[in-house]
C-alpha cells in the first residue's frame, strides 16, 4: 500500500492517537547537520536527511543490517531513532550497548516504545517497558525528556478491538486478523479523545506507549 499504509492505515485507522513523530525527532536533532539514524525504518523515511537502517531491503532502506551488527564506528553517530521497533529485538540489552556504543558523546537516543500494548508480533514481539525501564535502556546516557504518545482513550481502543477479535474468531487465526480490521474501522474514532491526555506524566504508568528521548554523557568505559 506505500504511503496510503502510513497516511490512512496507521495515522487515521489504526488504534493508536497519531502521534507526530516526526515532529518529535526533529524537535531534538538536526538531520541537516548531524548523523541521525532510523534504526527499523521499514518503508516509511520520514525525513530525506535521516539515514535508514532495517533488516529488509525495502524500497526507503539506506542500508540492510541486523542491529547486533551495526557498521558504524565507535562514537560516529549523533542520534538513533526508533518507533515501535524495540519490543521486536531479542537481546535488547546488548542491542542498545551496541547503539550506545557508536553515539557520539553528547549524542541522542529518541525511542518511541509500548507499554500498556497488545502482543503484536512483526515477526516477533519480545518486550515491553515501562517509563523507567525506558529512561534506562541506555548505558551512560541521562533522562532529557519523556511523555506518553498515545493515552487512556488508545488503550480503550486498543483493548475493545483485541478482546472483540479474540472472542469472536473462535481461536481461528486468519479470521482474528480479519476482525481485527473490521473492529478497528468501528472504533477507531475513539481514539482521537487522546488529544487532550498526551504528553501528561500522570498519564505515563498507563500509557500504550512511551517516547523518551535520552543523552549520552559518557562513553561506556566509564559506565
Amino acid at each position: 500500500m506505500g504511503k496510503a499504509y502510513y497516511a490512512l492505515g496507521i495515522t487515521v485507522f489504526a488504534p493508536t492517537f497519531p502521534f507526530n513523530y516526526r515532529a518529535a525527532v526533529l524537535r531534538f536533532s538536526d538531520p541537516e547537520k548531524q548523523l541521525v539514524i532510523d534504526i527499523g525504518a521499514g518503508n516509511h523515511r520520514i525525513d530525506p536527511q535521516i539515514v535508514t537502517i532495517d533488516l529488509f531491503d525495502y524500497a526507503a532502506t539506506d542500508i540492510v543490517c541486523d542491529l547486533s551488527n551495526l557498521p558504524f564506528r565507535d562514537e560516529s553517530v549523533d542520534a538513533f531513532i526508533s518507533r515501535s521497533v524495540l519490543e521486536h529485538v531479542p537481546g535488547l540489552t546488548q542491542i542498545c550497548k551496541n547503539l550506545a556504543r557508536a553515539t557520539r558523546e553528547n549524542g541522542l537516543a529518541a525511542h518511541l516504545i509500548p507499554f500498556m500494548f497488545p502482543f503484536h508480533a512483526s515477526p516477533h514481539d519480545y518486550q515491553r517497558l515501562t517509563h523507567v525501564g525506558a529512561a534506562t535502556l541506555f548505558p551512560g546516557f541521562e533522562l532529557l525528556e519523556q511523555r506518553n504518545a498515545t493515552g487512556p482513550f488508545t488503550l480503550l481502543t486498543l483493548l475493545l478491538t483485541e478482546v472483540l477479535a479474540v472472542i469472536f474468531s473462535l481461536g481461528n487465526e486468519r479470521l482474528k486478523a480479519f476482525l481485527y480490521l473490521i473492529f478497528c474501522l468501528v472504533f477507531f474514532p475513539i481514539k482521537f479523545l487522546d488529544f487532550p491526555f498526551i504528553g501528561r506524566r500522570s498519564m505515563l504508568g498507563i500509557a500504550p506507549s512511551i517516547f523518551t528521548v535520552t543523552r549520552k554523557t559518557r562513553n561506556l568505559e566509564a559506565v
